[in-house]
């Protein structure tokens, strides 16, 4: 994990972000996207990005005020869980 070849490591992330955006209008599938507004990794933006590339009419979003970027071990983890339960239903 803990390596000094920053460089490569961050080029990797920025090629793989390069090839999930890409491949965003190839996702057909009903999908749900749960976002924090208390994420300091992904913005909530992110699910703007997600929605208008996506190629699916089938779309949920679910914002949370408190939870960090892993909202089902956060603050809202049970609230998290009962609507992904819902969802899938």
């Amino acid at each position: 994990y803990w390596s000094y070849r920053f460089g490569h490591q961050i080029y990797g992330l920025l090629r793989l972000q390069l090839m999930a955006r890409r491949r965003l209008s190839k996702v057909t599938a009903a999908t749900l996207t749960l976002v924090s507004h208390n994420d300091d990794a992904v913005p909530v933006e992110a699910a703007d990005l997600i929605e208008r590339k996506i190629s699916t009419e089938s779309i949920k979003r679910i914002e949370f005020e408190q939870s960090s970027h892993i909202i089902v071990n956060d603050t809202d983890k049970e609230k998290a869980a009962d609507e992904i339960v819902a969802w899938f239903s």
